[in-house]
C-alpha cells in the first residue's frame, strides 16, 4: 500500500481496499478510546485517586488504546476490503464519518484523564488529627546533605516548620522491640516485645498510642505496617495493615489483604510472584496509575531474570508508594482521627546498599557497581520524602504529625573484614549451651540473649552462666578471648540481656578461619559458625525526630530525647495528659508558649486496665518455620 491515501474517496480496485482500511483505522482506534474511557470512569468511581499523573494517563488510556486498537482495526479493514469491498464499497462519507467518531471519543478520553487528576487532587480529606510516621532506620547522615542539596522538600519543610532533633535507641536495637517503645512509651519488659517469639498483637501488654486515642478520645486510628500488628485489630471505623513479621496477609477491612501479598514478593527475583494478577485488584483499591507501572516494570525486570540487587530497590520502591496510595484511599473512606505508618524500606536498602553509599568505608567495593547503585540510599529516602508530602495532604489544619525513626545506621564492618552474620544456634549447640530457655536476635557484630524466666533471680543466674560460658572461649593456641561479652543489668526495668560480640582480633583473623576453643577443649572452626552477609549497614543508635503542626514550634531544636519520649510528646501535643507509668517525657521545649499556657502538660497515674502482668516469653523452638524465615531475611536470626 506504498503510496495510498487513506483518506482517499472509495474507488474501484484498490481505492475501495483503502478507504476500507482507512475507516477500520479509525473505527478501531475510537473503539480502543471508548474501551479505555469505560474503564476509566468505572474505576474512578472505585479509586479516584488513580490518575495521578496526566501524561502517563494521556500514553497508557489514549494513545496505548488508539494505536493498539487503531491497528488492530487497520487489518480488519483491510481484510474486510479485500474480501468485499469490490462488491460492497463504503460510501463516501463513511472515511470522514468514521474520523468524527475518533475524533469525539479522543476529545472524551483526554477530558476523562484530566478530569481524574482533578478529581485525585481533591479526594483526600484532610481531617486526620495526628499522625506518628515511622521511617525505619533514618538517619541524619544521609537526610542532612540531602535536605542542604534540595532534595527532600517535604522533610526540610516539616524541618523548617516544626522542631526536629536526634532520637537515641537503645541496644538491642531489635525494630519490633524499638517501635513498640516508640508507641508505648514503655520499657521492653513492660510493654512484652523481648525478642522474636515475641512479635504476634497478643505479646503485646500495653496499650499503645492508638489504644488510648481510641479509648479516651473515640478517634478511629489506622496502622499501616507497624510492627507486632497482626493478626490485625483496628477500631470499628479505622482499619488495620500488619508490620512485620506478620505470617498471615489478614488485614482489617479484608479487602486490603493484596497488599501483604505483593509485599511478600519482596527481595523476590524468581519470577513475578502474581504481580500482574494483583495489578487490577490494586488499581480499584487506591493503587495510582503511577504504582501500575512501576509494579509492571517490577514484573518485567523479574520475568527477564535481572540482578537480583537492582530488582530489589525498584520493588522496594514500588511499595512504598502503593503503601501511601492505599493508605490514602482508606483514609478517604473512613473517618480516621489517627493515623500510624510506617516505612520500612529505608531499612531494607540501608543494609544492603551502604557499601554504595559510604565506599570508603569497605576495602573492595566494586567501581561499576558504585556507579549503578551508589544513589539508591539517596533514592528511597526520596521515594518516602514524596510520600510524606502526600500523607501531609490528609492531615487536618491544626493536625500534628510525628516523624521518627527507631535507629539510625552506619558500616557494617571496618576495612577488616567483608560483613558476616553470626549462625548463633550453631555456635550455641557447639558449646553446650541449650538455648530452648532463651531468645536471641542478631545484630551489627554479635548477638543479644535473654533468658525466657520472668523471675529476676534465676534471670541473673541464666545470664552470668551465659556470660562465664561464653567469655572462657579462647582463639586457639592463644590467650586472646574470642568474643566480647558484657551482661547487661538495667536495674529496675527486667530488661536485661547478654550481649555477645566478635573481638577484633577474631575478625583480624577471619581469613585464617582459626578455631575458638572452650576450656573443655571443644573447638569449633570460625567458619562454623560465621557466614558472609549481603549487608553492607548496620543499625546505630542516632535516629531522627520531627514534631510539625498543632503545638510545635518553627525551628525548634529538640534536643536529649529518646525512644521513650515519642508517645508522652504526642499525646501531651493534642492536649491530652501523659501517663506517670511511661518511661519517657513530653518534648515540652519543642512546643510554643501559648499553646503550654492554653494546655499545660497534665499527668494521669496510668492509661491501662488495672494491674500488667508480667507474661512468659515463648520459647524460639516454637515459633513456625514461616515466622523464622521472615525473620532470616531480614537478617535478625540464622
Amino acid at each position: 500500500m506504498a503510496g495510498m491515501d487513506l483518506n482517499r474517496a472509495p474507488g474501484p480496485g484498490g481505492g475501495a481496499i483503502g478507504a476500507a482500511v482507512a475507516r477500520g483505522m479509525w473505527l478501531g482506534a475510537s473503539a480502543g478510546l471508548l474501551v479505555s474511557l469505560v474503564f476509566l470512569v468505572g474505576l474512578l468511581f472505585r479509586n479516584p485517586l488513580f490518575v495521578d499523573s496526566v501524561p502517563l494517563s494521556l500514553l497508557l488510556l489514549v494513545v496505548l488504546p488508539a494505536v493498539s486498537f487503531g491497528v488492530l482495526g487497520l487489518v480488519a479493514g483491510g481484510l474486510w476490503g479485500a474480501i468485499a469491498g469490490r462488491r460492497r464499497p463504503p460510501g463516501a462519507a463513511a472515511v470522514p464519518r468514521a474520523r468524527r467518531v475518533f475524533t469525539l471519543a479522543l476529545i472524551f478520553a483526554v477530558a476523562a484523564c484530566l478530569a481524574g487528576r482533578g478529581i485525585a487532587s481533591l479526594s483526600v480529606p484532610r481531617s486526620v488529627e495526628a499522625m506518628l510516621i515511622g521511617v525505619d532506620g533514618a538517619t541524619w547522615k544521609v537526610a542532612r546533605p540531602m535536605i542542604e542539596r534540595g532534595e527532600l522538600p517535604n522533610l526540610a519543610e516539616a524541618v523548617r516548620t516544626g522542631a526536629s532533633g536526634v532520637l537515641m535507641s537503645e541496644s538491642p536495637m531489635f525494630s519490633p522491640r524499638i517501635f513498640t517503645t516508640i508507641a508505648s512509651g514503655k520499657t521492653a519488659d513492660k510493654h512484652g516485645v523481648m525478642g522474636p517469639s515475641d512479635t504476634t498483637t497478643d505479646a503485646v501488654l500495653v496499650k499503645r498510642v492508638w489504644d488510648i486515642l481510641w479509648e479516651q478520645n473515640d478517634w478511629d486510628y489506622g496502622t499501616v505496617e507497624w510492627y507486632v500488628t497482626g493478626p490485625p485489630e483496628a477500631s470499628p471505623g479505622g482499619f488495620s495493615v500488619p508490620g512485620p513479621p506478620a505470617v498471615a496477609t489478614e488485614t482489617v477491612p479484608a479487602e486490603l489483604c493484596f497488599l501483604k501479598e505483593i509485599e511478600r514478593a519482596a527481595g523476590d527475583a524468581k519470577g513475578i510472584r502474581g504481580m500482574a494478577s494483583l495489578a487490577l485488584t490494586a488499581a480499584s483499591r487506591g493503587a495510582t496509575i503511577s504504582r501500575l507501572v512501576e509494579l509492571a516494570s517490577v514484573g518485567l525486570q523479574k520475568f527477564r531474570g535481572d540482578p537480583s540487587l537492582d530488582v530489589y530497590r525498584q520493588e522496594h520502591a514500588a511499595i512504598v508508594g502503593l503503601t501511601t496510595d492505599v493508605t490514602l484511599w482508606q483514609l478517604r473512606r473512613c473517618d480516621v482521627k489517627f493515623l500510624s505508618m510506617l516505612y520500612r524500606s529505608t531499612d531494607r536498602l540501608s543494609h544492603s546498599y551502604w557499601r554504595y553509599h559510604d565506599p570508603d568505608a569497605f576495602a573492595d567495593t566494586d567501581p561499576e557497581e558504585l556507579v549503578e547503585f551508589g544513589g539508591t540510599v539517596e533514592e528511597i529516602y526520596s521515594v518516602v520524602d514524596e510520600q510524606l508530602g502526600r500523607l501531609e495532604r490528609a492531615l487536618a489544619p491544626e493536625g500534628v504529625m510525628m516523624i521518627v525513626s527507631d535507629h539510625g545506621f552506619r558500616p557494617y564492618l571496618t576495612v577488616r573484614a567483608e560483613p558476616f552474620s553470626f549462625k548463633t544456634e550453631t555456635l550455641l549447640r557447639a558449646i553446650g549451651i541449650d538455648s530452648s530457655d532463651l531468645t536471641y536476635v542478631n545484630l551489627g557484630y554479635g548477638f543479644y540473649l535473654q533468658p525466657l524466666t520472668i523471675d529476676e533471680e534465676a534471670n541473673a543466674e541464666r545470664r552470668a552462666e551465659l556470660t562465664e560460658t561464653l567469655s572462657a572461649l579462647r582463639i586457639e593456641g592463644t590467650d586472646i578471648q574470642a568474643f566480647r561479652v558484657d551482661n547487661v543489668d538495667k536495674s529496675g526495668t527486667g530488661d536485661d540481656y547478654v550481649e555477645v560480640d566478635a573481638a577484633k582480633e577474631l575478625l583480624d583473623m577471619i581469613p585464617e578461619d582459626p578455631n575458638i576453643v572452650a576450656p573443655d577443649g571443644t573447638a569449633l572452626r570460625t567458619s562454623e559458625f560465621l557466614t558472609a552477609s549481603e549487608w553492607s549497614g548496620a543499625h546505630d543508635y542516632d535516629g531522627i525526630i520531627v514534631a510539625t503542626g498543632g503545638p510545635f514550634e518553627a525551628g525548634a531544636s529538640v534536643g536529649d530525647a529518646d525512644i521513650y519520649d515519642v508517645t508522652p510528646t504526642l499525646l501531651a501535643a493534642v492536649g491530652m495528659p501523659v501517663a506517670n507509668d511511661m518511661e519517657g517525657r513530653p518534648l515540652v521545649e519543642a512546643m510554643s508558649d501559648d499553646f503550654l499556657t492554653s494546655y499545660p502538660v497534665t499527668a494521669v497515674s496510668s492509661y491501662e486496665s488495672g494491674t500488667v502482668e508480667k507474661k512468659a516469653h515463648g520459647s524460639m523452638d516454637t515459633m513456625s518455620e514461616e515466622l523464622k524465615e521472615q525473620l532470616r531475611a531480614v537478617g535478625y536470626i540464622q
